[in-house]
C-alpha cells in the first residue's frame, strides 16, 4: 500500500486525473453546444433531454480513441528514451510491482471517460426511473467498457514491450481508424445494444463480442506478466 501511495505521489496521477475529467466535461459540453444543439435547430424531431444523453454518448464513444490517443502519447512523452523506465529503477526496489501499478493505473485512467458520462447521466436523467437508467445508461456503459478492457490492455502491452513513441502511438492510431470505419455496423467495438442501435447491435453479435474479449483477455493477462519480467531484466 505504501509502495502504490509513494508511486501515486511521484507520478503526479491525481493532477492528471483531474485534468483528464475536466477535459472530458469540456468534452460533454461542446457536444452538446456545439453539435446537438446545432442539429436541433434543423430537425423537426422533438429532442428531449434522453435524446440529448443518448446522443451525447455516442458522439463521446465516436471521438473516444483520439482521448486515449492523448493519454498514451502523454505516458510515451514522460518515458522517451527510456528515461521514465531508468528513473523507476533508481528509485525503487521492487520495480515487478511498480511496473504492475503504472499499468493499472494507466488502465484506469482510459476509463475516465465512461465514468464522468455515467455520472453526468444519472445525474440528469435521475428522475426517468431506474429501469430505464439500468437498461440505457449503465448496462450499455458496463458492456462498452468490457468491450474495451483487452484493447486497453493491449496498449499497455504495447508501451511496455516497445520504446518509441510511435510504436506506442500506432495501436492507438489504428484503433481510431477502425472506430471511424466501422462505427455504424454490426462491428463496432463500443455501442453495445441500446435503443437507438438495436437494429445493427443483436444479442448475438453482442454475445459473440464479449467471448472474443474474454478469450483475448485471458491472453493477455497469460502474456502480460512475462513481458513485465522481461522490461525488468532489460532495464536491471
Amino acid at each position: 500500500m505504501k509502495l502504490l501511495k509513494n508511486e501515486l505521489i511521484k507520478s503526479k496521477i491525481f493532477l492528471f486525473i483531474i485534468v483528464d475529467i475536466c477535459i472530458q466535461i469540456l468534452v460533454i459540453l461542446a457536444i452538446k453546444t456545439y453539435i446537438l444543439d446545432i442539429s436541433a435547430l434543423y430537425s423537426e424531431l422533438d429532442y428531449n433531454k434522453y435524446w440529448y444523453i443518448l446522443h451525447t454518448l455516442i458522439y463521446m464513444l465516436m471521438i473516444f480513441p483520439i482521448q486515449i490517443l492523448y493519454q498514451n502519447l502523454r505516458e510515451a512523452l514522460i518515458e522517451d528514451n527510456n528515461n521514465g523506465w531508468n528513473i523507476m529503477v533508481i528509485n525503487t526496489n521492487n520495480l515487478v510491482k511498480i511496473i504492475y501499478i503504472k499499468v493499472t493505473i494507466n488502465i484506469v485512467r482510459c476509463f475516465i471517460c465512461y465514468f464522468v458520462y455515467t455520472i453526468f447521466s444519472l445525474i440528469q436523467l435521475g428522475g426517468m426511473g431506474t429501469d430505464m437508467l439500468l437498461t440505457n445508461i449503465i448496462f450499455p456503459n458496463i458492456m462498452s467498457f468490457l468491450l474495451f478492457l483487452p484493447i486497453a490492455i493491449f496498449m499497455q502491452i504495447c508501451c511496455i514491450r516497445f520504446d518509441s513513441i510511435l510504436a506506442k502511438a500506432l495501436p492507438n492510431i489504428l484503433l481510431i481508424l477502425i472506430v471511424l470505419i466501422t462505427f455504424q455496423s454490426d462491428w463496432n467495438i463500443f455501442i453495445p445494444a441500446t435503443y437507438y442501435y438495436t437494429e445493427i447491435q443483436s444479442t448475438t453479435n453482442l454475445g459473440i463480442k464479449l467471448l472474443v474479449c474474454i478469450w483475448i483477455m485471458g491472453f493477455e493477462f497469460f502474456l502480460l506478466p512475462k513481458l513485465i519480467k522481461l522490461k525488468e531484466q532489460n532495464l536491471v
